[in-house]
């Protein structure tokens, strides 16, 4: 005889069916804040205008134009994420260091860039900009379609630092350099030297004209004065030592009215050649 075996449906019990509601219902009211809190915050970051920055002030582009920088700082700041958010108007959240690179990326004349958080609303940016003394010219090479005596000039500092456009002219403003040789490298070197005869020769009532870096010997700098004659030195050598043989010669020719050399070699240690 086969007895069937029925399964016993265990009766619900009304407590733990409570308990399991009051769960659900306190976690769906912690979810509900939790999103409520959340658009809060974000709204109370990047929507409203408690923390954001609602003022930039530029100080020392002279050149430049703070208003041209404040009108960059704002476009980086203006930025969208997901076409709605501006975190970069978030003072609390403002990374000043890539501000400042960004400057410095947009503006090749600046040297310095300091970007700080003056709160509530305040964005402060100093700017230094680089101080040109002359102007570097290099030939163009034929292979960029340029004709056979083209040249790029730029402005050049006391650092060697190179920037910007720049047209060629000769004046005592702005030192002009024509580089010829085929490597572009020494700058600051060839600089440093150019600087300390242009000093040292107004001392000696000369003014350097121009220099230009011939592409011979490594060093060669070679000096046009006001007098007309041509000074070979030597960049990579002693430059205070080839300016006083230079002040030796000078003095026992002052009373020669008839010594006028096309140009005074300096470049050998101790010795002047001159023609």
């Amino acid at each position: 005889m086969v007895v069937p075996i029925r399964s016993r449906i265990a009766p619900r019990d009304p407590v733990a069916r409570a308990h399991l509601r009051a769960r659900m219902v306190r976690l769906g009211l912690w979810a509900g804040g939790i999103v409520v809190s959340a658009g809060a915050l974000t709204w109370l970051l990047f929507l409203s205008s408690i923390f954001a920055v609602t003022d930039i002030a530029v100080d020392g582009a002279r050149a430049i134009g703070n208003e041209q920088v404040r009108t960059v700082v704002g476009d980086l700041l203006d930025q969208r994420t997901l076409h709605i958010l501006q975190p970069g108007r978030n003072i609390l959240f403002l990374n000043t260091a890539a501000v400042a690179d960004a400057i410095r990326e947009h503006y090749e004349s600046i040297d310095r860039v300091a970007v700080e958080k003056a709160y509530p609303h305040t964005l402060r940016v100093t700017v230094t900009e680089r101080e040109p003394v002359g102007i570097w010219c290099r030939r163009v090479s034929s292979e960029q379609g340029a004709a056979p005596d083209a040249r790029a000039c730029r402005y050049y500092n006391r650092a060697g630092d190179r920037w910007g456009e720049a047209v060629p002219s000769r004046g005592p403003l702005l030192l002009l350099v024509n580089d010829e040789r085929s490597a572009d490298d020494q700058v600051p070197v060839f600089v440093q030297a150019l600087l300390a005869v242009a000093d040292g020769l107004a001392s000696r009532s000369l003014r350097v004209q121009w220099a230009t870096l011939p592409d011979a010997a490594p060093g060669d700098l070679r000096i046009a004065t006001s007098r007309g004659a041509e000074l070979y030195l030597d960049a990579l050598g002693d430059v205070q030592d080839q300016l006083a043989t230079l002040e030796i010669l000078l003095a026992e020719k002052a009373t020669d009215s008839a010594w006028m050399p096309t140009y005074i070699d300096l470049r050998t240690p101790g010795r002047v050649y001159y023609k």
